[in-house]
């Protein structure tokens, strides 16, 4: 029977690595430079900027989050890339299914989802809101273990002066055919730096298909990139290689998959050895090690025709996290920008964190029909926003992006007793009579100013967010650092290989 993929390697904050590639920008037009991040952007080895103002429909999905420093009382701003995205409509975004997780589980009034523009990840021209997120239809299997990789997220604010791209089925006639990739993310084999847009190109290389030959083209050579990725010495390698390694970010415990508690716990999927505290797992046996990875390289396919493995030929670039989403390109005679897929998946190697080419979301026919309808997206709050507003005693507001499917909703104060207030926060909220509304600011800075408080309120909150003092929010440190570690586990794998 066939089994789609079970290795789970996205693509979540990465970028192409262009060897030997051309750029598609025209020679006549000017080099562009933004404002660099100190720390985030550095030069790909062998990339090639994508800085053209004529690629800005390609852009990220990210967080716009807000802090508080201590010492001076200010209140900042700054944006953390996710992934890449390509506007198709006014106000319809292309991503990947895997990168809606990280959007849909942190979205609060501190961490708000947008949509950037520019080649500068961590210094965009511009973000536009995001109010809604949808998956395409079929989650089951696939590469990186949600189906069908492919999703929209829906802007607040149509975007009018930037040309979207087009969409595309592939077909067999892209066999054989250089593609462009375009992405923002690591660079130099370094998982930490990301954030400037690269393009490079990559050669399609199957529709349909084993998945693990056609990466590695024998077993001999696949099983040897399994030993030497997840065992040393006769022992399983648990936490070390695969220890956060899952899709969406922690759908594991602290072992991962291959580590303590993981698929080789107690017993030993590989082989009955024992797991030490460290997640490691002695090996049964050649020949058991032989049979488990004879049964997932005969047995483990893309989905047919909705995905597709690129690269890893000649010249071609080597997309990594932070890519995910990014759109596989080629121009038509009209001279339009088309996407045939979206980056999804890649598998590491001993020597690279991003290795062996990648595998893409392709647009089949189900996909097509899914993002016809999202191109034609009516607001279904438009004009109401989040906070809302009074209607006598009714509070109509619409809801937000962790609220589930976009909305409005009524809430009749009269119901409690009670009538309906705009606070000074701009919320609307249901009072008793003769009450003052009550606001809740969580942004307050911890006793003590900066490095008081909790752990996440101090310093270390700070720091870890990137910034050198004290993070009023309690808890605004870790959080951003927590979508941060979500977002990069997901492309080191691969983490769930066994199931």
């Amino acid at each position: 029977m066939k089994r789609q993929s079970a290795v789970v390697v996205a693509l979540t904050l990465g970028c192409v690595t262009a060897q030997g590639c051309t750029s598609s920008e025209p020679k006549s037009e000017e080099p562009v430079v933004e404002g660099q991040i100190e720390g985030h952007v550095e030069e790909l080895i062998g990339g090639v900027p994508a800085n053209s103002a004529k690629l800005d429909a390609i852009g990220t999905i990210g967080f716009l989050w807000t802090y508080q420093d201590c010492w001076s009382g200010q209140t900042f701003t700054q944006y953390e890339p996710i992934c890449t995205a390509s506007l198709i409509s006014s106000q319809t975004v292309l991503t990947a299914k895997h990168c809606i997780e990280n959007l849909t589980t942190y979205a609060d009034d501190t961490y708000k989802p947008v949509f950037a523009v520019g080649s500068n990840g961590y210094n965009p021209k511009r973000t536009i809101p995001i109010v809604e997120a949808n998956g395409a239809p079929g989650d089951e299997g696939g590469f990186v273990g949600y189906g069908r990789d492919v999703a929209v997220v829906h802007l607040g604010t149509p975007v009018t002066d930037l040309k979207p791209i087009k969409f595309a089925q592939p077909t067999e006639s892209a066999i054989g055919v250089r593609y462009g990739a375009i992405g923002y993310g690591a660079v130099n084999n370094d998982p930490y730096s990301y954030g400037k847009r690269l393009a490079g190109s990559v050669t399609v290389n199957a529709l349909s298909g084993r998945t693990f030959e056609l990466i590695f083209g024998s077993f001999e050579a696949f099983k040897s990139w399994y030993l030497d990725m997840y065992y040393v010495d006769g022992e399983g390698d648990g936490g070390a290689n695969t220890g956060s390694s899952v899709t969406g970010g922690g759908d594991t415990g602290s072992g991962g998959d291959t580590g303590s508690g993981g698929d080789t716990g107690t017993g030993g999927d590989a082989g009955g050895g024992d797991t030490g505290s460290n997640g490691t797992s002695t090996t049964g046996g050649d020949d058991s090690i032989d049979a488990y990875l004879r049964d997932l390289y005969d047995n483990t396919y893309l989905l047919d025709g909705y995905e597709v493995y690129v690269g890893n030929g000649r010249g071609d670039a080597q997309p990594c996290f932070g890519d995910s989403g990014g759109p596989l390109v080629k121009t038509n005679a009209q001279g339009e920008m088309v996407a045939y897929g979206v980056a999804s998946g890649v598998v590491a190697s001993p020597d690279l964190i991003c290795d062996f080419g990648a595998v893409y979301g392709a647009f089949g026919a189900d996909i097509i029909s899914f993002l016809n309808d999202a191109v034609n997206w009516q607001d279904a709050c438009s004009g109401v926003t989040t906070d809302g507003v009074c209607n006598g005693d009714v509070a109509t507001r619409c809801t937000a992006l962790n609220e589930g499917r976009r909305r409005v909703t009524e809430t009749d104060c009269s119901l409690f007793g009670q009538t309906c207030v705009v606070a000074s926060n701009g919320e609307a909220m249901c009072v008793g009579e003769g009450e003052d509304p009550v606001i809740i600011d969580d942004d307050t800075c911890p006793d003590g100013g900066a490095g008081g408080g909790n752990n996440s309120g101090g310093s270390t909150g700070g720091s870890s967010g990137g910034f050198d003092g004290g993070i009023g929010r309690d808890g605004a440190g870790t959080k951003i650092d927590e979508i941060r570690a979500r977002a990069r586990s997901m492309f080191v794998g691969p983490a769930k290989i066994r199931q």
